[in-house]
């Protein structure tokens, strides 16, 4: 083979492996992406309204959130949702009965778990040309 004849299949082979390359790593790049949001869309809950939302919340505050578990609960979160529902923010402004070691895994229950659209839609003309909507929360174990 001649020199010439060499360096045109090297060529070949390079360029054959620098797009083998790019398409294994184009690969794996979206195999992450998708397996990233299919881990997203699974975690959350989407909640559709306040009833559902409590009923949730109903399932989450077990007997050891109470101080006394004979007296009602009740707790108001401040919160923080974008315009896809995602909580990016929730803290307890305000409780009763309820017992403050757990603050941190409700609020946690709330950011990494919860879609609440609704409460965006209802607050967000309070809101314009903001990319989140601030509000508050009552929960309650007792409703009327």
């Amino acid at each position: 083979m001649s020199f010439f004849q060499n360096k045109m299949i090297v060529m070949k082979l390079s360029k054959f492996l620098i797009l083998s390359f790019v398409f294994i790593s184009f690969q794996s790049i979206m195999g992450c992406v998708s397996t990233y949001s299919q881990s997203i869309n699974s975690d959350f809950f989407v909640i559709p309204n306040k009833s559902t939302l409590d009923l949730r919340m109903d399932s989450i505050i077990t007997n050891e959130y109470y101080i006394d578990t004979n007296e009602e609960i009740k707790i108001v979160f401040a919160l923080k949702i974008d315009s896809i529902g995602e909580i990016h923010s929730a803290h307890i402004k305000w409780s009763k009965n309820f017992n403050i070691k757990y603050s941190y895994n409700i609020c946690n229950e709330l950011e990494s778990n919860f879609m609440v659209k609704f409460l965006f839609d209802e607050y967000k003309y309070r809101f314009k040309k903001n990319k989140y909507v601030f509000c508050s929360y009552l929960y309650s174990n007792i409703r009327k």
